[in-house]
C-alpha cells in the first residue's frame, strides 16, 4: 500500500514537472492554417446544380475548412433564402447549403442584410446615415427571422455575421462611435434574443490605419457594449491598407480586446492582391505565419471559394494547387508524432517518455 501511495505521489509530481514541457510542444505542433472562409453568393449561385455544391465543399474538405460564413443573405433587396419580402428565385441555395454542411460537418455562419448604399451612406449627414441604420436594423431582424424558420432545423447553423463591416475612422473621426455602437447593440441583443445559443460575428477592417493602441481602444468599447461574440480581423494585406511591418502589431491589439470582452477572434487573411486576383502563395503562408504567431481561435480566410478555387476567378485553381502542396509539407495536427517534426529543445527525457516502446 505503501509503494502504491509513492507511485500516486511520484505520478503527482512528475505530472507538473512534465506540465511546461507538453505546453510547449503543443504550442510546437499546433500550427494554424486556414480552417474558415467567406464566401459572396450571388445571383448566379441560385443556377448551380448540387452537384456544383457538392464539388465545392470536396474543396473546403481538401483544405480543411471547417466553418463557413456567408457574408450576406440579402443582398440590394436580392434574397438567397424562400421569401416574399425580397426579390429572390425559385432556386436560392441557402438552404442547401445547409443541409450539405451539415453532413460533411462544417459549421455555418449566416450574414443578414446588406444594401451596398452603406458606404455612400457613411458619408452623408447624421440624419440620413441614422435613417439607413435604422432600415438596415429592420430588414436584418426580418432576415433573421424569415431564415431561422429554415435553420433552426440543421445542427450546420452556428449564428449570425453582421454584414455591415466596422471600419474605425469612419466612425471615430467623424464622432459617430455612439450611432454604430447603438445599431450592433440593438440589433447583436435582439439576434440573441432569437437564437440564444447561436452566435453573432462581426469584422472590421482598416482603411487608414490608426496607431495599433487607438484600435485596441475603440474595438473594446465597440465590444463591450453590444453582445458580439466572435470578431474577425480583415488583415489589409490584400487591399494594401495595412503595411507589412504593422500587421503583428494591430493582431495582438485587436485579440487583447476581444480576449477582454469574453469574444473570440478570428483573424482573416485576403487572398486576393490590390487588383483583386488571387494573390501569390509565398504571400499567403507569410501571412498565416503572422496570424499563427498570436494564435487567435481561427485562421479564416477572404475567400477560398473566390480567390482559392476552380471556381474562382483566374488564377484561383493554381493558387489551390499551391496551398495543397503546401499543406502536405505541415505537421498533421491528429496524425502520430514524429521526432522530425519536435522543437529542438524538447528534453531528452521527455522524448524517451514519447517515444518508449509500446
Amino acid at each position: 500500500m505503501k509503494a502504491l501511495k509513492r507511485c500516486i505521489v511520484s505520478i503527482f509530481f512528475l505530472s507538473f514537472l512534465f506540465i511546461p514541457l507538453f505546453t510547449s510542444l503543443s504550442s510546437a505542433l499546433a500550427k494554424q492554417q486556414i480552417s474558415s472562409t467567406f464566401i459572396q453568393i450571388y445571383r448566379s449561385h441560385h443556377e448551380w446544380r448540387h452537384s456544383q455544391w457538392e464539388a465545392l465543399f470536396d474543396e473546403f474538405e481538401s483544405t480543411h475548412i471547417r466553418e463557413l460564413i456567408i457574408q450576406y443573405s440579402v443582398y440590394n433587396n436580392f434574397a438567397h433564402f424562400p421569401t416574399d419580402d425580397f426579390e429572390t428565385t425559385d432556386t436560392p441555395p441557402l438552404e442547401k447549403i445547409l443541409a450539405i454542411a451539415e453532413a460533411r460537418g462544417i459549421k455555418v455562419l449566416v450574414g443578414l442584410n446588406f444594401d451596398e448604399d452603406y458606404w455612400n451612406f457613411l458619408w452623408d449627414e447624421d440624419v440620413q446615415l441614422a435613417g439607413f441604420l435604422n432600415e438596415s436594423y429592420v430588414k436584418s431582424m426580418l432576415v433573421a427571422n424569415q431564415i431561422n424558420e429554415i435553420a433552426q432545423h440543421y445542427k450546420s447553423f452556428k449564428g449570425w455575421y453582421i454584414s455591415e463591416e466596422f471600419e474605425e475612422r469612419m466612425w471615430n473621426y467623424y464622432n459617430r462611435l455612439d450611432m454604430i455602437i447603438s445599431y450592433l447593440h440593438d440589433l447583436s441583443r435582439d439576434l440573441k434574443d432569437l437564437t440564444p445559443a447561436a452566435s453573432v460575428a462581426l469584422s472590421t477592417y482598416i482603411c487608414s490605419p490608426p496607431p495599433a493602441q487607438v484600435y485596441y481602444q475603440t474595438m473594446g468599447q465597440v465590444l463591450t457594449d453590444t453582445d458580439i461574440t466572435d470578431l474577425y480581423f480583415q488583415d489589409g494585406i490584400g487591399t494594401g491598407y495595412v503595411p507589412r511591418k504593422a500587421l503583428f502589431d494591430y493582431i495582438v491589439a485587436l485579440k487583447n480586446a476581444s480576449v477582454e470582452n469574453d469574444c473570440f477572434f478570428h483573424v482573416v487573411v485576403e487572398l486576393f492582391d490590390d487588383s483583386y486576383f488571387p494573390a501569390s502563395i509565398d504571400r499567403v503562408i507569410w501571412q498565416i505565419q503572422i496570424a499563427d504567431q498570436v494564435q487567435p481561435t481561427s485562421i479564416c480566410s477572404f475567400a477560398t471559394p473566390h480567390y482559392m478555387s476552380r471556381f474562382g476567378r483566374p488564377g484561383a485553381e493554381a493558387l489551390l494547387a499551391n496551398y495543397l502542396k503546401w499543406l502536405e509539407t505541415q505537421p498533421s495536427q491528429s496524425g502520430p508524432l514524429r521526432r522530425d517534426n519536435l522543437p529542438e529543445d524538447i528534453s531528452e527525457g521527455l522524448l524517451q517518455v514519447l517515444f518508449q516502446p509500446g
